[in-house]
């Protein structure tokens, strides 16, 4: 599957980091987007609760590389924080994003 290209969120370490370099390793072009930055070729810094920044990689993805072929969704959020300022944290992502 030579010449296809791919976006995977969640590209910086994971399952998201295996997936890119797997299919890197068969052909294919990825386009790695996620919140944490890296050192590999075509990794966007994004975040993906942000519907505008995500809008706005895809469309750079397409101009600079080509149509996408395949997107594989491996980003997650978690955070450690007191049970008791869960809704706080979750109302600032919220806010943040938009």
């Amino acid at each position: 599957m030579t010449g296809r290209v791919a976006v995977v969120t969640g590209a910086a370490s994971g399952i998201g980091a295996a997936v890119a370099e797997e299919l890197t390793r068969r052909g294919w072009t990825v386009a790695g987007f996620d919140l944490s930055p890296s050192d590999t070729d075509r990794h966007q810094v994004v975040d993906m609760a942000d519907e505008r920044a995500v809008t706005r990689a895809v469309t750079s993805v397409v101009s600079e590389i080509g149509p996408v072929d395949l997107a594989v969704s491996a980003a997650g959020h978690y955070a450690m924080v007191p049970f008791a300022d869960i809704e706080e944290y979750l109302r600032y992502r919220v806010e943040k994003s938009g």
